[in-house]
């Protein structure tokens, strides 16, 4: 009886381990929320800046636009220790078409993350297809709406 009611402890605690390891995982991610232009948007006139707020207080460790060419728009990036809820960087005015902007941030807890949006500008562009800021919570989606790379989680 003894041993029965042992086992029985020790399958709840192990119960309970697994269950913290998965909540401080799925706790530990920081997606992007909004961005300002938005995700997948189109906007009439360039915008003077580029915003990104996350889910929480990140470190962004890279970012770059790029338009429909693949060339470069100059951000004059660097690295940051500093964790932000929120990142502005002002953007040189921009021609009619789609930008893509690619980002990679880490959290407090050193946690990476990466994601890509697009974003147009002009009348006659058009922004690709991608899914909807409701959607991108969802799935193995990351929340700018492109696919997300987690550093040593499996896709």
């Amino acid at each position: 009886m003894k041993v029965t009611r042992t086992l029985t402890h020790l399958r709840h605690a192990f119960l309970a381990l697994v269950l913290v390891g998965f909540t401080a995982n799925a706790l530990a991610h920081a997606g992007l929320e909004t961005s300002v232009p938005a995700a997948n948007s189109q906007v009439k006139m360039s915008p003077p800046e580029l915003v990104l707020t996350y889910e929480k207080p990140v470190m962004l460790m890279g970012l770059t636009v790029t338009d429909d060419k693949g060339k470069a728009v100059e951000l004059n990036f660097k690295a940051s220790n500093d964790t932000q809820l929120t990142h502005k960087y002002p953007l040189p005015a921009l021609s009619n078409g789609l930008y893509t902007v690619n980002w990679a941030s880490m959290g407090k807890d050193g946690h990476n993350m990466k994601g890509a949006f697009t974003f147009s500008v002009g009348a006659e562009a058009k922004p690709a297809p991608a899914m909807k800021m409701d959607d991108m919570k969802k799935g193995e989606k990351d929340h700018s709406g492109m696919d997300m790379d987690h550093s040593g989680h499996a896709k």
